[in-house]
């Protein structure tokens, strides 16, 4: 997961995504900064529409993860197939 999602959203490199994970019902990236978290955030919703936008979140956790859960992991998964 973590390769596609570097691949899709950071494919020159200009984020730090330490990594990528996914289960059956949320897919998290964890990125070094808040910077780099808006900005990723902002990729996804425009890939997969700003109607998920509730379903996407950013925690300020050590390290930053921004979450993207339910209805909106399905969306994205099926743009990134």
């Amino acid at each position: 997961m973590s390769s596609l999602i570097q691949h899709k959203f950071n494919p020159k490199g200009q984020f730090n995504i330490i990594s990528a994970k996914a289960d059956k019902a949320m897919l998290t990236i964890r990125v070094d900064s808040l910077d780099d978290a808006n900005e990723i955030k902002e990729r996804i919703l425009e890939k997969i529409g700003r109607g998920h936008k509730t379903f996407v979140e950013i925690w300020d956790f050590n390290p930053i993860q921004i979450q993207v859960s339910f209805d909106a992991m399905k969306a994205l998964l099926d743009k990134l197939r």
